[in-house]
């Protein structure tokens, strides 16, 4: 019986219904899933599968992006959107507060007094050096969320050109995140196949096949693919993929029965038969 190892960067439950399609295919599948919230499980069984689960945490990403961070770009600036919103709107209301008891005086005494001019002038200064800080803010946000400045672009053209090997680890070093945290396991199980969802887990499948003194196949389940929202993330992708896609032994589109069984066929992990009943627990 081949052990297949079923490399998921999220939570391991529900098991899906390729994970179950492999287990009924007679493999023996194993499911390695690592997630930010993750708690770290020991190997435990759920309806015949190996399940474990490791915590992968923000360790080289948080360091190197610090340039995108908000009070980086933007010292002034407020670390939430938000805070600079309720902070707009606090200062707002005591402007409106202070205007109100001003007011107030004036009515009763025919005059205002000093401290009411005075509440009133404060509160005013205040509320435009809270705008000028959520303005830094919102800037600070679209420049980190963006990263459309002609600067950037170059930036990205040059790593492209470049740096043909790991160039996508200087736009994204977080990327490497589950590689530190998943690879020591991923030896450790001693898999005929990883199973690897997504282009991140791809990569470190075909890391870890290659650390191996036998041949170890490589099944890329491109089913959960995304195109990141953000454009270094995005264009650090691009090169990950183009990078390993050429050491990937199959790739899997759609991870129905008839194709699992086609793709681990032409690796040579034919199916046997199974102890349980198609479709059942």
């Amino acid at each position: 019986m081949s052990r297949i190892v079923v490399l998921r960067k999220g939570p391991a439950e529900p098991l899906g219904d390729h994970v179950l399609a492999l287990r009924d295919l007679g493999h023996d599948v194993h499911l390695l899933a690592g997630a930010a919230t993750a708690v770290a499980t020991e190997p435990h069984e759920v309806d015949g599968v190996t399940v474990q689960t490791a915590p992968v945490r923000p360790w080289l990403g948080p360091g190197s992006n610090i340039a995108r961070s908000p009070r980086w770009t933007r010292p002034f600036g407020y670390r939430l959107l938000v805070r600079a919103r309720t902070r707009e709107a606090a200062a707002r209301a005591r402007v409106a507060e202070a205007r109100f008891r001003r007011d107030v005086a004036l009515v009763r005494t025919g005059s205002v007094p000093a401290t009411a001019r005075l509440r009133l002038l404060l509160a005013r200064a205040h509320r435009r050096w809270v705008a000028e800080r959520a303005e830094d803010t919102r800037e600070a946000y679209a420049l980190r969320r963006g990263r459309q400045r002609a600067a950037d672009k170059a930036g990205r053209r040059w790593w492209r050109l470049t740096s043909r090997r790991h160039a996508w680890a200087h736009l994204d070093p977080a990327l490497l995140d589950p590689e530190i945290h998943l690879g020591p396991l991923l030896d450790e199980l001693d898999a005929d196949a990883i199973h690897a969802e997504g282009a991140v887990m791809m990569s470190v499948a075909v890391r870890a096949a290659a650390r191996r003194d036998r041949p170890v196949a490589v099944v890329w389940d491109r089913t959960t693919d995304r195109k990141p929202r953000k454009p270094w993330v995005a264009e650090a992708r691009k090169l990950l993929v183009a990078e390993y896609r050429g050491r990937v032994d199959q790739t899997v589109k759609r991870p129905t029965r008839h194709d699992l069984a086609t793709a681990y066929a032409a690796v040579g992990l034919a199916s046997a038969p199974s102890d349980h009943l198609e479709g059942t627990p």
